[in-house]
């Protein structure tokens, strides 16, 4: 057929939609951004209280559940955690402190910030963890 033939439907125009697809569809396999469900702690590389805070976040702790949401208070809480293991308390009663709050903490979520104070804030509690 002639170019520019009306039944021509492979012209310059069509051909460059069709290169199109494939790049549309890798962008937009790239766009997922949520957090991975199967991640449970926080990168290796991270230390101390930024693997801490790293753990806490993850778990969905921060804004809107917790009485001081700052990285700051955030440790704060995680030291007093600690404070308390070694004071004697248990980690049932750590996590109870946390959920009975009247923050809407989890049990699940109170259970990542005691062990994640203990693992990364204090390791000398380790023996306190159930």
């Amino acid at each position: 057929m002639a170019r520019g033939s009306t039944t021509d439907r492979t012209g310059p125009t069509v051909m460059k939609g069709l290169l199109l697809i494939p790049a549309v569809v890798l962008v937009v396999a790239g766009c997922g951004g949520g957090k991975s469900a199967t991640t449970t702690k926080a990168s290796p590389s991270l230390t101390g209280s930024a693997a801490f805070l790293a753990d806490v976040r993850h778990a969905g702790l921060g804004d809107t559940n917790v009485w001081n949401s700052s990285d700051d208070g955030l440790i704060k809480i995680g030291n007093d955690m600690c404070q308390g293991l070694a004071s004697g308390q248990s980690y049932g009663a750590a996590v109870e402190t946390l959920t009975g709050s009247g923050k809407n903490i989890t049990t699940a979520q109170a259970d990542t910030l005691v062990r994640s104070a203990v693992h990364n804030l204090c390791p000398d509690q380790t023996s306190t963890l159930p």
